[in-house]
């Protein structure tokens, strides 16, 4: 199985830290960010496609084309037009059910090995202060029926951490989705619109979740 990293976003909000280098080697714990993320990877996991753009040769010179057993492959996202964008970059490269995951987050490779195991679905988090996050509305069999992105008035506590398990089908629904307010195509727009269309899961972790910001 395929995991998408998205790592091609120049990150102004961690200035002055990202002048020099991208997000994903930043260190946390003296080791870089991408390299929790991969080490958390479980072992159906057998190739990572790096979605790179800003200052990418600097990824490329860590990783190179293996890295602990993971095939390694690198896929050029020329502008940031969001995380959606980000994924339809990666269309040629993947034909079969995969996982996506925000490249500066770092998550418990028991969850993502749950998260694996999903037909199609997104880890979630209950948090104290949904307002500062996107936010999953599910039904009583933890199936989303809305995504909403940091709601002021609560509706839900499930944050959308960023990691998805998803099909090819994803990518004719990014064709069809519009940018929105930002200029971006966003991720959570399609996942709104697959949602409606089968069954997607949020899975409440149960590990570790640390959102670099």
């Amino acid at each position: 199985m395929k995991a998408v990293l998205f790592a091609a976003g120049k990150s102004t909000r961690t200035h002055p830290l990202t002048l020099t280098r991208p997000k994903p080697l930043l260190p946390v714990a003296n080791k870089p960010i991408v390299l929790h993320l991969l080490q958390a990877l479980p072992k159906v996991i057998d190739e990572v496609v790096l979605v790179v753009g800003y200052r990418h040769e600097m990824i490329r010179e860590l990783l190179g084309d293996t890295f602990g057993g993971l095939r390694i492959r690198y896929v050029m996202q020329e502008e940031q037009k969001g995380t959606g964008h980000a994924l339809l970059q990666c269309k040629n490269v993947i034909d079969e059910p995969f996982l996506a995951f925000n490249g500066d987050d770092i998550y418990h490779t028991d969850d993502i090995a749950v998260l694996a195991g999903l037909d199609q679905g997104a880890l979630c988090k209950t948090v104290p202060d949904p307002a500062r996050f996107g936010v999953f509305v599910v039904d009583g069999n933890n199936l989303i029926e809305e995504v909403i992105e940091k709601p002021q008035t609560p509706v839900s506590d499930l944050a959308n951490i960023g990691a998805y398990k998803l099909t090819p089908d994803i990518f004719k629904i990014l064709h069809q989705t519009p940018a929105s307010s930002r200029g971006e195509i966003e991720i959570t727009s399609a996942i709104q619109e697959l949602a409606g269309q089968v069954p997607f899961k949020a899975a409440p972790i149960n590990g570790h979740w640390l959102s670099i910001g």
